[in-house]
């Protein structure tokens, strides 16, 4: 049945019944008209008085790829993240015939472990892009069964229960995208879809991703910031007309037991002692400065001792005692706000919507640094294995759908641990503007972007050093800096590098070709080019690494029309040439580093 229909997409819900009267099963569906692109989700509904049978072994996805070649499929994935120097390293795997394939999440959060965006090609230049859309315990498993069949299975971890009267629940989100010939044609088709379909539109404008400044370059997470510095940091960066548009302002700023350590959370009061008028005024004067306000929380973990340990003890979810200690996270000894307890919703919508309102909050920032997944299961019935998680994850959406209707112009920033729940369910809702906690070193922040940007449009990180090697390796769509402003010296420099950035950061999220393979080494250079064909241009950006022989190196460009001529500009050198799109495409861009390390960032655009 069509339900909804517009120039972009067409909805339909198709309904099914069982015999006995008992359960009902709902898909919804969205077909995409301008990609080749499909989503569905399940949700089953126990529409009788009595329990339901045990719902068990559920696939959201359960399919077969047939192609007309025998041979190996290729599934190409990635690692997700897990402050590592590997976090977003390209996967690739060859699954012959009587091979398969399992791959899950670690710990319940969506990009622990691995990514959940898959590109699986057949023998025959046929391929989908598969996608994952679950912000909990999601599984996948590819098995070559025939000589021309993969099966696909996908969905949660773990389900088996059942369904009380008049209950809901959900299955994962499913995305399909079909490409053909082209590997990187499937990557950008989901980049592309994932751009115009999912991605925020705060204000219902196009996502622009923040540039800010961190008042962490001075100010340490635990007791370091108070009201007079915070003022201070404001008026002097915005005398100096520092081209940012955002003050970052993260962990530590509540009140802790013990005082002063930023990984005490539950307690969501501005601490007195360096916060006497609470945040308002610092979002005021951030606001009357032109200054958007990031600020952090953490509203799920809560920690013993906190306001939420002491008062509502109830809404927490426990650790299972039964986990072996090296299978726990550093801080797995915390609570859960459980999003899944109606009363506990109720409050956790009510008091962050009203803070970021009362703050002046324009861009919530919100972590997560627990595993889950072991909350969930702690001590769930037999026959209610998965609904604690599938509750929960349904809460959590309902929450930041929430907060996003109530602040109308509010953007989301989804960190957890540094980039370990990016599926498509939260970049509906949100950015990562902060892809791993494995920061401000140049050759990982290079890895990651190159990772990363096979799959997801939006992602970055930023700098801590107005070094240009370093800066350029941690620009992505968004961008924050932190500096010691004391030192006079920074201005002058920042200014420059970040004007610079403004200026080609629309192209980040547009089509991407990396131009070298993906390296940690200390010798090679490494390169990838962002394309606008609809605008006529794009940006290279390469690095030559420290230990590096070559300062020359040469690229073949994609996605150029082969007949026009393109401008480039050396942002660098300064220096600027004009080539024929197919000579960039067929004999590469020269590119000359002589630093080492040392960067190169050239943009084009197409001569009318």
């Amino acid at each position: 049945m069509l339900v909804a229909e517009n120039n972009k997409l067409k909805e339909y819900t198709l309904i099914f019944s069982d015999p006995n009267g008992i359960l009902e099963v709902r898909c919804l569906v969205k077909e995409y008209l301008y990609y080749p692109s499909v989503e569905w989700t399940l949700f089953f509904e126990n529409i009788s008085p009595k329990d339901s049978l045990l719902l068990h072994n559920v696939h959201a996805a359960d399919f077969d790829l047939k192609n007309k070649e025998h041979g190996n499929y290729c599934l190409y994935y990635a690692e997700g993240s897990d402050n590592k120097v590997t976090d977003f390293r390209p996967l690739k795997k060859n699954i012959a015939c009587g091979q398969a394939v399992d791959l899950a999440c670690y710990g319940g959060r969506s990009s622990d472990g691995y990514l959940p965006f898959f590109n699986i090609a057949s023998p025959d230049g046929y391929g989908i892009m598969l996608g994952i859309g679950w912000t909990g315990q999601w599984a996948v498993k590819y098995s070559h069964k025939e000589e021309t069949v993969l099966n696909i299975q996908a969905g949660m971890g773990k389900l088996h229960a059942k369904l009380l009267p008049g209950e809901t629940v959900r299955t994962p989100a499913i995305m399909i995208s079909f490409w053909r010939n082209d590997r990187m044609r499937g990557h950008n088709i989901l980049r592309g879809l994932l751009r115009e379909h999912y991605s925020p539109q705060p204000g219902g404008k196009p996502l622009d991703g923040p540039v800010a400044i961190s008042i962490h370059g001075m100010y340490s997470f635990d007791g370091g910031a108070n009201e007079e510095n915070v003022l201070n940091f404001i008026k002097t960066v915005r005398n100096h007309k520092l081209p940012a548009d955002y003050l970052w302002i993260d962990a530590g700023w509540y009140e802790t037991t013990p005082a002063d350590k930023w990984v005490y959370t539950g307690t969501w009061i501005p601490d007195k002692r360096r916060f006497p008028r609470g945040l308002k005024p610092i979002g005021q004067t951030a606001h009357k400065k032109d200054l958007g306000l990031i600020l952090w929380f953490e509203p799920e973990r809560v920690m013993k001792d906190s306001w939420l340990h002491r008062n509502k003890p109830q809404w927490l979810l426990a650790p299972d005692p039964s986990v072996p200690e090296d299978q726990k996270d550093q801080l797995d000894d915390g609570f859960l706000l459980n999003l899944g307890n109606p009363e506990a919703l109720a409050w956790a919508k009510s008091n962050f919507s009203k803070m970021i309102k009362e703050y002046g909050v324009d861009v919530y920032r919100q972590d997560f640094n627990i595993q889950p997944l072991h909350h969930w299961r702690n001590q769930e019935s037999p026959e209610r294995q998965g609904i604690n998680e599938i509750k929960y994850i349904m809460g959590l959406y309902d929450f930041w759908d929430t907060l996003l209707k109530e602040s109308p112009g509010l953007l989301i920033d989804n960190c957890a641990s540094g980039g370990r729940r990016i599926d498509f369910e939260t970049l509906r809702r949100s950015i990562p503007l902060w892809r791993s906690d494995e920061c401000w070193k140049p050759i990982p922040e290079q890895c990651m972007n190159l990772g990363l940007s096979l799959w997801i449009p939006y992602h970055g990180m930023g700098s801590v050093s107005l070094d240009p090697y370093h800066f350029w390796s941690g620009t992505g769509t968004n961008f924050t800096i932190a500096l010691n402003i004391r030192d006079h010296s920074v201005w002058e420099p920042a200014t420059k590098l970040l004007n610079e950035f403004r200026s080609i950061k629309h192209l980040i999220s547009r089509d991407f070709y990396p131009l070298t393979a993906y390296s940690h080494d200390d010798y090679v250079w490494m390169a990838w080019q962002y394309d606008s064909s609809e605008r006529g241009e794009g940006l290279v950006q390469a690095f030559r690494r420290p230990e590096s022989t070559k300062s020359v190196d040469t690229f073949k460009l994609s996605g150029l029309d082969e007949l026009s001529h393109y401008r480039l500009e050396n942002m660098v050198t300064g220096l600027s040439a004009s080539l024929k799109g197919s000579e960039l495409m067929d004999s590469g861009l020269k590119i000359v580093i002589e630093d080492k390390p040392g960067v190169s960032l050239i943009k084009y655009h197409q001569i009318k």
